[in-house]
């Protein structure tokens, strides 16, 4: 919010906070399309990211944006521990 405030696009936005992961918030039951759908940080801890994914195609996204850990960093190691454990490397 205080991005889009110094940015002057507060007006043009809305900030809904929910858990996708579990049910679509109420708030979005109102929407239709998004034009971006941001998943920051988000795949890398959920073990199955298809009901998240068919969840964000339901509101018709022109782009979904989706953020790994850069290569070389901490959490890039952990990633790929964890996919080796789960066979899925």
């Amino acid at each position: 919010r205080e991005l889009t405030t110094q940015a002057g696009v507060i007006d043009k936005c809305h900030f809904i906070k929910g858990d996708m992961l579990n049910s679509i918030p109420p708030e979005l039951a109102q929407y239709t399309h998004f034009d971006l759908i941001a998943a920051l940080g988000v795949l890398d801890y959920i073990e199955d990211p298809q009901p998240l994914m068919e969840k964000m195609m339901t509101f018709s996204p022109h782009k979904i944006v989706i953020s790994f850990p850069r290569e070389g960093t901490l959490r890039s190691y952990i990633r790929r521990l964890r996919y080796k454990i789960q066979n899925l490397d």
